[in-house]
């Protein structure tokens, strides 16, 4: 009888001012790998693996991708959830906050000026944390569910744009990004239930969103991308994807069909660490396994 391939899930976290991307690999199981995309070289650079739960939508990278932030839990550990500010893709704390729940935590690097803002509230010294990071702190007070780690900000940053609904129709949401090259734009819409919207960061949820490229070319009509739970571009003007487990370039020629060029297949990499390791704290738990 063959294995059954592990059920995979990719997240990708671009960078706004630079190539680099962070990649989350949820799988097998509750096991999670972090990667660092460089989308101009196709390089790709394998990090560290946890074992727990992480909130995608809840981390973020850096406008520069050289720091990131993320919100994970494990219930048997003690406090069982925290915030981590780590340099990609290891996720060894530069900076740890415990929480008691993880319903607050997390945050997103604004793109304007050099503020990390958080959602929750800091309990270290404002001295003591930024001797260890270049950023200055911004605070969601208060554990309201409808904030969640500036998901639309954070699109509004990474240059996507609403698209406005004609006055009184029920369509989904829809957002545009337009290419650096102006040689076209992707379009992202959401196909979920729009109650669910109450929470913003089940926009980008993998699956529940169709991308489509509309060229700028004249007369021409938007492809949909077929299978991809991410898409952006790169500073060439190429689409960059995540397919399944596959990482992909998609290249647009003026006349004919768009060409894809493999950049990694993740769906082969495997835990360092047996699943049967005992729990560590923490701390321990944000080295490098």
């Amino acid at each position: 009888m063959s294995k059954r391939a592990p059920n995979l899930t990719t997240y990708v976290l671009p960078a706004a001012q630079s190539p680099l991307a962070l990649v989350i690999r949820r799988g097998p199981s509750k096991w999670w790998h972090f990667m660092l995309w460089d989308r101009d070289t196709g390089v790709v650079t394998p990090g560290s693996w946890f074992h727990g739960i992480v909130h995608p939508w809840r981390c973020d990278l850096s406008p520069r991708g050289d720091w990131a932030i993320m919100l994970a839990y494990r219930a048997t550990n003690t406090p069982p959830a925290w915030t981590a500010l780590f340099q990609p893709p290891y996720i060894t704390a530069q900076v740890f906050w415990p929480l008691e729940h993880a319903k607050v935590g997390g945050g997103f690097f604004d793109g304007r000026l050099p503020v990390l803002w958080l959602n929750f509230a800091m309990q270290d010294s404002e001295a003591e944390v930024r001797a260890r990071h270049p950023w200055e702190f911004g605070f969601h007070e208060g554990e309201d569910p409808t904030w969640y780690g500036g998901t639309i900000e954070r699109l509004e940053r990474d240059g996507w744009k609403a698209i406005k609904a004609p006055a009184g129709a029920t369509t989904s949401p829809r957002w545009r990004k337009a290419s650096a090259r102006r040689n076209g734009e992707l379009i992202a819409e959401f196909h979920g239930d729009v109650s669910e919207l109450a929470d913003p960061s089940k926009f980008f949820e993998p699956g529940l969103v169709t991308y489509s490229f509309q060229s700028s070319a004249s007369g021409s009509t938007p492809l949909i991308l077929d299978g991809v739970t991410w898409a952006g571009f790169n500073s060439r003007g190429e689409v960059c994807i995540a397919r399944g487990s596959h990482l992909a370039l998609l290249r647009f020629p003026a006349e004919g069909s768009p060409s894809e060029v493999p950049v990694m297949d993740l769906a082969g990499l495997v835990p360092r660490t047996a699943p049967s390791s005992p729990i560590v704290s923490p701390a321990a738990a944000l080295k490098d396994q």
